[in-house]
């Protein structure tokens, strides 16, 4: 700004027509008042002059030549090369194994191995079958299938009184509610299993710090059995019944052991 004001002071001094003199101090002051205050698009004016300068005296056409990038032709050494007899193993000597099966002492023996493993055998058999409980994983929760003495002793479930459960929904058959201990204190984390009419599980979860519980999403039309399970608490088994309407929270509650 500083320079413009000076040339414009330059131009004011000459001897000069009128209109030249005060054209040429106006355009100077201006010039530095642009280049010092005025900044188009986050850009001084000198910027924008330089590269107006630049656009009008560099080349337009660009001629692009290509390159030959391949690389020279090396001479690989060679080797002299002796011809490779093939090696032939020793032969070798095969003694013949005596027949272990025709020797009375081998014979023996194999019979006694065999008289010892079908004994094993009848033994285990006459002694019934050996069923060891099966523990399920379903949802990353391990569940331990009920026995048939609990699956026939299912009872029905049990509507809770007025609305215990926020996970109530008006989406059809999602089963929710809460579960209680024989004094009415809610229970948490006591384990769910629900199971189909083809005693497969179908879902697994677990009861959070307000006794509640409730599956996330809905269940084909059908009879389900429900599980519940917590150590040092005994459940009744509950059977319900989905019928594509919205299904009440129930209630579960541990059982009153003698």
């Amino acid at each position: 700004m500083a320079a413009c004001c000076l040339v414009a002071l330059v131009f004011y001094g000459l001897d000069l027509p009128s209109l030249i003199k005060y054209a040429a101090v106006g355009f100077f002051v201006l010039l530095g008042a642009g280049l010092a205050f005025l900044p188009i698009n986050e850009r001084p004016l000198d910027v924008w002059i330089i590269s107006f300068f630049k656009a009008i005296f560099s080349p337009t056409q660009y001629i692009w030549k290509k390159k030959d990038l391949t690389p020279p032709p090396q001479s690989l050494p060679t080797t002299p090369t002796s011809p490779v007899t093939p090696s032939v193993p020793p032969a070798t000597t095969v003694r013949e194994s005596p027949n272990l099966a025709s020797s009375p002492i081998s014979a023996t023996n194999n019979n006694r191995k065999e008289e010892d493993f079908l004994q094993n055998i009848q033994s285990l058999f006459a002694s019934g079958p050996i069923i060891k409980p099966r523990i399920e994983k379903l949802n990353g929760l391990e569940v331990k299938p009920a026995n048939l003495e609990e699956r026939i002793a299912a009872v029905a479930p049990v509507m809770a009184k007025g609305k215990v459960s926020p996970f109530f929904t008006d989406l059809p058959n999602i089963i929710n509610g809460v579960i209680k201990d024989k004094q009415g204190k809610l229970i948490d984390g006591v384990i769910l299993e629900i199971k189909d009419v083809h005693d497969l599980a179908v879902r697994a979860l677990r009861s959070n710090k307000l006794g509640q519980f409730r599956i996330a999403t809905p269940l084909p039309d059908g009879a389900y059995t429900l599980y519940p399970e917590k150590e040092g608490l005994e459940f009744d088994i509950i059977k319900v019944e989905l019928k594509g309407q919205v299904f009440p929270p129930i209630e579960i509650s541990a059982k009153q052991t003698p």
